[in-house]
C-alpha cells in the first residue's frame, strides 16, 4: 500500500479520533487494495460486506460509518447505518464525495481520507451528540487489507 505509511495511517487513526470526540457515532477506516475476489468491481457489496465484517453495524445506536477505499479501483465510498440513513440526506454523502475525489485526482489520499471523516465527525455530532454514557465501540485505528 504505497499510498498510505504507517505515518499516514497514525494521521488518519487521529482524525477519527477527533471525529468521533463529540458524537456517539463510530467511523472506521478500511483501506483495500483489491475487491474480493467474488465481489470484483462492485463496491457497494464490498462496502456492505467490510461494514458488517468490521462490526459496523454492532454500535449501540446503529451509527456506524465505514470510509472504504479501494486503491487498485481507484474508488471509494461512505456508507452509514440504519440510524445514520434516517436522519442524513444522500445528498450529504453525494457533495461529501465530490470534495474527496478532488482529493484523490490530486493524489492526496491522506488529506481526504482525514477530510471525509472530519466531515463525517461534523455530520454525526450534529445528529448523534456524545452521550453521557458514550464509549469508543470501534478501534480508530485504519483497516488495511490486501
Amino acid at each position: 500500500m504505497d499510498q498510505f505509511s504507517e505515518k499516514d495511517l497514525v494521521k488518519i487513526e487521529a482524525a477519527t479520533r477527533e471525529a468521533e470526540k463529540n458524537t456517539s457515532g463510530e467511523v472506521r477506516v478500511v483501506i483495500r487494495s483489491h475487491y474480493d475476489e467474488d465481489l470484483e468491481g462492485n463496491l457497494h457489496e464490498q462496502t456492505k460486506r467490510d461494514f458488517l465484517k468490521h462490526g459496523l453495524d454492532k454500535t449501540r445506536d446503529k451509527t456506524g460509518v465505514i470510509v472504504l477505499l479501494v486503491l487498485a479501483a481507484k474508488r471509494f465510498m461512505i456508507w452509514g447505518d440504519d440510524g445514520i440513513h434516517a436522519k442524513v440526506p444522500q445528498g450529504y454523502w453525494d457533495m461529501l464525495a465530490v470534495g474527496i475525489s478532488a482529493h484523490f485526482k490530486e493524489e492526496r489520499y491522506v488529506q481526504g481520507v482525514c477530510e471525509a471523516v472530519d466531515e463525517v465527525g461534523k455530520r454525526l455530532a450534529e445528529f448523534f451528540p456524545k452521550k453521557l454514557d458514550d464509549v469508543d465501540e470501534l478501534p480508530n485505528k485504519p483497516i488495511v487489507e490486501d
